[in-house]
């Protein structure tokens, strides 16, 4: 996740980080960008006792970690989550991309229905980012394939075409936030 995630990355190697006013913040910072990433309790406060303990005891940390709620964002899926990580290993580390084409992706499933196909997502103008058709195709396939991973969508091949069905797509939610809010970007 480190590598995934830029900012994740600067709270763990810095605890003292003038980016937050206290070192507790920067803490519970470090427990929502955790907490985002579908860390559990337990993995959490291994990693806080590993990387930003500054001598408090296994109690105070657990502690800690259960009273910061996650407010600030809405998590995303389990599955969604693991393909992104899956999709970063192969990636040097970084997702092949990120939640906000997922979320363009999304957004024209609901304005195109149940079935489309990548021409069709490009055509109606998405994704958003201004990118070259050619850029912009690529970033649509890599966000399908990721979404196929987590089982939101499907595809049937017909000829040389692809055709995507929705299969729990449009009732997927993601995150607020924009990626680059977590160190991540498309």
């Amino acid at each position: 996740m480190r590598q995934a995630s830029q900012s994740l990355h600067d709270l763990l190697s810095d605890t003292s980080s003038p980016m937050y006013n206290s070192r507790l913040n920067g803490d519970r910072k470090t427990i929502a960008k955790l907490r985002y990433w579908r860390f559990n309790e337990h993995a959490i406060c291994n990693i806080l006792r590993h990387y930003r303990s500054r001598g408090r005891n296994k109690e105070a940390i657990h502690s800690l970690v259960q009273e910061t709620a996650l407010t600030e964002i809405n998590p995303i899926s389990a599955s969604l989550g693991r393909a992104l990580i899956e999709s970063s290993k192969d990636n040097d580390g970084r997702p092949k991309t990120g939640v906000d084409t997922i979320r363009d992706i999304q957004d024209v499933f609901g304005i195109l229905g149940e079935k489309t196909t990548t021409s069709e997502i490009i055509d109606s103008g998405f994704p958003k980012g201004g990118a070259e058709t050619k850029s912009a195709k690529r970033r649509v396939q890599r966000g399908l394939n990721i979404l196929e991973q987590a089982g939101y969508v499907s595809h049937k091949e017909v000829g040389q075409l692809y055709i995507w069905y929705d299969e729990g797509l449009s009732s997927l939610s993601l995150p607020e936030y924009s990626q680059e809010d977590f160190g991540v970007s498309n």
